[in-house]
């Protein structure tokens, strides 16, 4: 029991009944450590007697208070930190020899402080080297403060204490000295980790048409890349799906690369969209995931030659009626020429138009050819099988037209009749 008197009613022989009390030493301003009780003349003095018998018995301690920082605070901001509840772990260790207690663990409880408390015996020597580490808890990360690992403060004088940090993500620390005759409080903030996940979604606006990526023409992609979770660099990551292993305050950068039709020209490439809210921004682009769920859009506006708006128009196979003509009537011959319908005037057979067809290239294939109006399809080359023989114009590889046909066999049988009363006459 220690026994404190202040002012007059402890003054003179009052102090007998203090000594009666808890002991016979009274403090002379040295010995609080020892000191059976206090007598003074006012409680300004009576209160720095009992910051001193406080810190007496603390000497030469390191004391770690844990406190929960609230999820919706980011970086290194603690505002609205508590004391945390039990289970949080704290070891500690000494390299100095001579210093007693050592290693040694200690478990907040649920007595609202969120403390433990570190005694070494500091044996032969006055000062000492020591590391604190704590047991990280998988939901949450710690908080630095300045880039520190914790803050330290003497009680005695309430300056600072410089730390080191140590350990690692799993096991954050942090190492200082002590003297025997200091007692020092450390701080420790941790936030509760709420997991998140990004994704980046694309879209094209080419010659003023948009396509969601995928749905583009040929010959237009992009690469997304995307940095973190964490500390890791830029990597792959397919468009509009989510990266998960994030942590409400990262900050995961986005970045791409283009390939575009022949001819064609970026104009722009922007993140037009973060969390659903439109904006304007350039690539590559850092953002900080405030929620859950992040999600950014970018999309590459495009010119491309041609009035059309996709620059790769699906080949289409051009059909050209042939066209109408009517045969003239053959002259009266007893016999009539043979062989196939060429078209040439002055043969006997009758004259036609020829419908176009493609050339011929130095492979021995049709060569294709290409209309000349802009925003036309391409026209293929025509198919297997269309050229010189049977059933076809010769020296041409097309197909008679059907009124061709329908004339050749008006002239066959015309001249056939001809031939049939000639012989009749002879017989008569």
């Amino acid at each position: 029991m220690i026994a404190l008197g202040v002012s007059k009613g402890v003054e003179g022989v009052s102090a007998l009944n203090l000594r009666a009390l808890s002991g016979p030493t009274a403090y002379d301003g040295t010995n609080a450590g020892a000191a059976d009780y206090y007598q003074t003349a006012d409680f300004a003095t009576a209160g720095r007697q009992l910051h001193d018998l406080a810190m007496a018995q603390c000497q030469g301690s390191i004391s770690v208070v844990k406190q929960i920082v609230p999820s919706s605070t980011t970086g290194e901001d603690t505002t609205g930190a508590v004391n945390a509840g039990a289970g949080w772990t704290f070891d500690a260790t000494t390299t100095t020899s001579g210093i007693g207690g050592m290693p040694t663990t200690e478990t907040t409880t649920d007595d609202g402080t969120g403390s433990v408390a570190f005694q070494p015996s500091f044996n032969t020597v006055g000062t000492g080297a020591f590391t604190v580490s704590e047991t990280q808890h998988a939901d949450h990360e710690l908080v630095t403060q300045n880039g520190r690992n914790a803050v330290c403060t003497d009680l005695g004088t309430g300056d600072p204490v410089e730390v080191a940090n140590t350990g690692t993500a799993d096991a954050p620390g942090f190492s200082l000295g002590v003297d025997a005759s200091q007692a020092v409080s450390c701080v420790v903030y941790n936030r509760p980790v709420v997991a998140a996940d990004v994704t980046v979604d694309k879209t094209w606006r080419i010659n003023g048409k948009d396509y969601e990526q995928g749905a583009q023409p040929d010959d237009f992609d992009a690469s997304l890349t995307l940095t973190g979770p964490g500390a890791a660099g830029a990597t792959a990551q397919p468009w509009g799906t989510p990266r998960t292993g994030y942590r409400v305050g990262d900050h995961p950068t986005a970045d791409e690369t283009v390939r575009l039709a022949d001819g064609c020209t970026l104009d722009s490439a922007r993140v037009t969209s973060v969390d659903g809210e439109t904006t304007d921004l350039p690539l590559p682009h850092t953002a900080e995931v405030n929620g859950p769920h992040l999600r950014m859009g970018i999309t590459n506006t495009v010119t491309c030659p041609g009035s059309t708006t996709s620059p790769t128009p699906t080949p289409t196979h051009s059909h050209t009626a042939p066209p109408t003509t009517t045969p003239t009537t053959p002259p009266t011959s007893a016999h009539p020429t043979t062989g196939h319908p060429t078209g040439h005037p002055g043969t006997g057979h009758p004259t036609t138009t020829h419908p176009t067809h493609a050339t011929q290239s130095t492979s021995g294939h049709p060569a294709p050819t290409h209309s000349t109006e802009p925003g036309s399809p391409w026209a293929p080359p025509p198919g297997p099988g269309t050229g010189s023989g049977g059933g076809h114009l010769p020296g041409t590889g097309a197909s008679p037209p059907l009124t061709w046909l329908a004339g050749s066999a008006a002239v066959a049988m015309a001249l056939g009749g001809a031939a049939l009363y000639a012989a009749r006459r002879r017989r008569g």
